[in-house]
């Protein structure tokens, strides 16, 4: 998840440094208190206008503000809870982390946990299911990356929960990685049927893990998103050293190999060997994008670039630039990651 944290005061600038070092964001300082900022910070004059420039950009922005000036400046952006970015309001003191926005599909009630263990405060979470502690299906869909349809289902299936109503979960046979989600759902303890066909009965509230979109009454589909891996390498980086940089990177967000669908680099890179065989036997499809597109989304992104890869390949982020570029609405699942002649930035594709 790539993240933004704003803070709006001295005191507030002082809470970034801290949270800073704990977890990774983009911070932005109000110009006034850069000398209380972090290294590597952002500088901006109106919060509005930051704003108007960073809300399509980041999966997460924290604001370390009072809440009425974070909803004040995001109110304008705001569009629907399947693409709108977490939103996050942290006190100056750090007392409490409230999840404003996308608590389950964006993960802002996860990510004002987080922020509460480490200012050692207190989370607010005013999700429904959440304070009945109740385990709805679009935070299962948000930490196992599955995107919900239809969205109108979400409500429909969340309100019969809080009524009592009991949910019934499938899973598609044919689903690629059954066995991954009849695991994690178990540790859930969520009884889940295997099933090979579409004909259920409508008066039951159903979920369904698959991916086919199905507009059945009372049915939500929970659709695997595609990961996206964007790999940069040195000329005749071997397949060996791109495969091990791909393993580890997936690793480390809970996965395997099996799960990447495409792999996305440079067309400078398109006669790569390595990238080619990597890609040949992950059975990935793979995409090759012009300087002109990476430059494209370093631009839309903000993304942070390399001297030295712009000096050789023209554009200075090739790892993460091409894995946004090849999806149509990407979230990062992982920011670049260097290894042995090789970068790997992972991008979940979410639906829009």
């Amino acid at each position: 998840m790539r993240c933004a944290l704003i803070s709006v005061s001295k005191e507030g600038a002082k809470l970034a440094d801290k949270l800073n070092q704990f977890m990774e964001f983009d911070v932005y300082v109000k110009e006034k208190y850069s000398k209380f900022a972090t290294i590597n910070s952002f500088f901006y004059n109106k919060i509005f206008e930051l704003i108007s420039k960073i809300f399509n950009i980041y999966d997460a922005i924290v604001f370390i503000s009072a809440t009425g000036i974070a909803v004040r400046s995001i109110a304008p952006y705001i569009k629907n809870k399947l693409s709108d970015p977490a939103i996050v309001v942290v006190d100056e003191k750090g007392k409490y982390a409230i999840s404003l926005l996308s608590g389950h599909i964006g993960g802002a009630n996860l990510l004002s946990k987080e922020i509460a263990k480490i200012t050692g405060g207190t989370p607010v979470i005013t999700t429904a299911t959440d304070v009945h502690k109740i385990i709805a299906p679009d935070l299962i869909a948000s930490v196992l990356n599955l995107n919900p349809y239809p969205k109108s289902e979400i409500l429909n299936i969340n309100t019969a929960l809080l009524n009592g109503e009991k949910i019934y979960y499938y899973i598609d046979k044919n689903l690629f990685n059954m066995n991954f989600y009849l695991y994690e759902f178990k540790r859930y303890n969520i009884d889940i049927k295997i099933i090979d066909n579409f004909n259920f009965d409508e008066d039951k509230y159903k979920v369904f893990i698959t991916n086919n979109c199905i507009n059945k009454k009372n049915t939500l589909c929970l659709m695997p998103q595609k990961l996206i891996a964007g790999i940069g390498c040195r000329r005749g980086a071997e397949k060996e050293k791109i495969m091990f940089a791909l393993t580890d990177a997936t690793k480390k967000i809970g996965k395997d190999l099996s799960f990447i669908q495409i792999i996305a680099s440079s067309v400078v890179k398109e006669n790569e060997q390595g990238i080619l065989d990597a890609a040949y036997e992950l059975k990935a499809d793979f995409k090759f994008f012009s300087n002109e597109k990476l430059q494209e989304i370093i631009t839309k992104y903000n993304l942070k670039e390399s001297d030295f890869v712009k000096q050789n390949i023209g554009v200075g982020n090739v790892a993460e630039a091409s894995a946004l570029a090849a999806a149509e609405c990407g979230k990062f699942a992982l920011t670049k990651v260097k290894y042995e002649k090789v970068t790997v930035a992972l991008v979940w594709e979410k639906s829009l």
